[in-house]
């Protein structure tokens, strides 16, 4: 994400793994993010998406990581 020069300067060179692929499908890190966060916006904080190997499987699988609302709503249960 950060690499530095000779003069020791610090650049933002990009974020990695903006993409992933599923079963053929070329799936947006930043779509799955910002659905999550519109969506769920009562009980998520923030999320991050990305994506993992999965052994016998072609691409990669979805996963996120979720950081609460400090208050989440019990009327929504089992509803994800």
């Amino acid at each position: 994400l950060l690499w530095t020069d000779k003069e020791g300067y610090l650049y933002f060179h990009d974020r990695v793994g903006d993409t992933y692929r599923w079963k053929g499908e070329n799936v947006s890190t930043t779509e799955v993010e910002a659905t999550i966060t519109t969506s769920l916006k009562e009980e998520v904080d923030e999320c991050v998406a990305y994506g993992v190997s999965v052994p016998g499987c072609e691409g990669k699988a979805g996963m996120l990581l979720i950081k609460p609302a400090a208050t989440i709503s019990t009327g929504r249960e089992g509803s994800f």
